[in-house]
């Protein structure tokens, strides 16, 4: 249950505030991984089921929440598939890969006019939130990703407070397969 005005220190910005219902990996994105009304997959190493339900957990404030939609998740959701549309998919078969291995192509997303900074803020984000929380799934299992040094670092970078971290790189790959567009 969702409780309101759940008091705590934001894992952003570190300072003690009014904790939002941060979802995982947003709810925007679940809401598009529910399309045509089909409940969306979650796969943990124990079992493989769909559900309504969505990852969620109070830990962000509603300036760090809106910090994350401005400076990436609500262009990243422009490019993402959608039930007539899959912007990305179209810029990337519209262009001329930098290089291919077989059925593996790359692109400069830079090139295709992608914002770079967006899609890596956006990118790092759910990777970050993945390091900060345990975040329960179904059954009582958690998930994480734990990220060791890298976590205070990337945190700075996602508050502001500090350049991209020169170590890190973030990579995108589109699938086109039909499971994965469907």
């Amino acid at each position: 249950m969702a409780f309101t005005n759940v008091q705590g220190v934001c894992k952003l910005c570190l300072q003690p505030r009014i904790l939002c219902k941060s979802h995982y990996l947003g709810r925007a994105l679940h809401v598009l991984s529910r399309d045509d009304g089909k409940n969306a997959i979650v796969l943990t190493p124990k079992i493989i089921t769909a559900t309504p339900k969505q990852v969620w957990a109070h830990l962000l404030c509603a300036e760090c929440e809106k910090r994350i939609s401005r400076n990436g998740e609500s262009y990243v959701l422009t490019l993402l598939n959608r039930k007539n549309s899959f912007a990305l998919l179209d810029l990337l078969n519209k262009a001329t890969p930098m290089k291919e291995e077989g059925a593996l192509k790359v692109f400069s997303a830079t090139d295709l006019g992608i914002d770079t900074d967006k899609l890596a803020y956006f990118a790092l984000s759910i990777v970050w939130r993945g390091s900060v929380h345990d975040w329960k799934t179904i059954e009582g299992q958690t998930t994480g990703v734990p990220l060791g040094p890298y976590e205070e670092r990337i945190r700075q970078y996602l508050a502001g407070e500090a350049w991209f971290p020169a170590d890190v790189l973030v990579a995108v790959h589109v699938c086109t397969d039909l499971g994965s567009t469907e």
